[in-house]
């Protein structure tokens, strides 16, 4: 049998977003949390919010897709005593007005986040959480309600089962640009990708 370990190393340098493509999400992500930040503080009476990335890149499992848009998840923590007394849609609104102007894109307000277009190609997305001390996290859902959700938790699964060599995440890239490149319209999220692979590894 051929022994492809050579090529398949090539290809992962292909698929893997680059290192100048992650600054310009840090960058817009960094800007983002100032600005909320700014906003709550100046408009609002509740604690400013923490911030937690999550997904694709902060696993370092995001790839260069085929045309173009990419994408990272930044949640919003409100630290509290008990639940928000504002509804769901008042938390999207405030964080729809907090960023609204950053970019010459309209907020998309979605059922699970608040997502912010760039013209480079990419999008940030802004869960908001409310998170109580020694609790699951909240996610504040358009539709749903309140759902216990607990990013950092899937995180340092992934990251316990990811050895030294990085196969794990090289696999995962590689599962992700056939889906990709196949265009395949399957519901199946990065999320499920990262814990299917994590058997055959």
């Amino acid at each position: 049998m051929a022994n492809c370990h050579k090529l398949l190393i090539e290809y992962n340098s292909i698929i893997k977003l680059n290192g100048s493509k992650k600054e310009f999400l840090r960058t817009s992500r960094n800007h983002l949390r100032e600005r909320i930040k700014k906003y709550i503080k100046e408009n609002k009476d509740i604690k400013v919010p923490r911030f937690h990335g999550q997904g694709s890149d902060f696993m370092d499992t995001i790839i260069n897709p085929i045309e173009g848009n990419y994408d990272v998840d930044d949640g919003i923590y409100l630290i509290v005593e008990e639940e928000p007394k504002q509804s769901i849609a008042t938390l999207h609104k405030w964080i729809c007005e907090a960023v609204e102007g950053y970019t010459d894109t309209t907020p998309i307000d979605k059922n699970t986040c608040v997502r912010v277009i760039f013209k480079k190609g990419y999008h940030i997305d802004l869960p908001i959480y409310y998170k109580i001390d020694g609790k699951c996290p909240k996610l504040a859902h358009k539709s749903k309600g309140w759902i216990d959700s607990d990013p950092k938790e899937f995180i340092n699964w992934f990251t316990n089962k990811t050895d030294d060599k990085g196969q794990l995440r090289r696999i995962v890239r590689y599962l992700k640009a056939w889906k990709d490149y196949k265009k395949l319209n399957l519901k199946i999220t990065g999320l499920h990708i990262n814990t299917l692979m994590e058997h055959f590894v």
